[in-house]
């Protein structure tokens, strides 16, 4: 078990697998890399070989590198999807999704106007007819969904 340590994070690993993530002053101890297939845990051809490495850069941020040499002695062609990192995020704050949720409808409910009428999107397309545009969808109107909600 290899463990790294600095103001930003308490990280255990075993082998390329980080195993956990917190950070040293949480009240809760919250392992943001639990989860059913571990960080670091990676997807590729046989014939691909992975070195991970990591470290803390200057700013005392985790810096990750992963290496993949062929260690066949023919060309690896691959597709979209042949190779992959797992690097799962774990939120489990008991109060994270209901915190996502009021967020979510006071998004939409910014969306009202002093006269009453109401979008639920904006478009930002660079220029329209060569000047520089931004409106409301005038099609998008599910604001008042979020209004309901908020007054459920």
């Amino acid at each position: 078990m290899m463990e790294l340590k600095n103001e930003l994070f308490d990280i255990e690993a075993e082998g390329a697998l980080l195993k956990n993530l917190k950070h040293p002053d949480d009240p809760y101890t919250m392992n943001w890399v639990e989860g059913a297939v571990l960080w670091g845990s990676v997807m590729t051809p046989k014939s691909l070989s992975v070195n991970v490495t990591r470290d803390f850069t200057s700013a005392g941020t985790l810096r990750e590198s992963y290496v993949f040499t062929n260690a066949s002695a023919f060309p690896v062609f691959t597709c979209l999807g042949d190779i992959g990192i797992h690097t799962p995020f774990n939120d489990s704050y008991h109060e994270a999704a209901r915190k996502v949720a009021e967020a979510s409808i006071r998004g939409a409910l910014g969306l009202f106007m002093p006269d009453g009428s109401a979008a639920c999107a904006r478009l930002y397309p660079l220029k329209v007819n060569g000047e520089w545009a931004s409106c409301l969808d005038p099609w998008a109107n599910d604001q008042d969904w979020a209004l309901f909600f908020a007054l459920d």
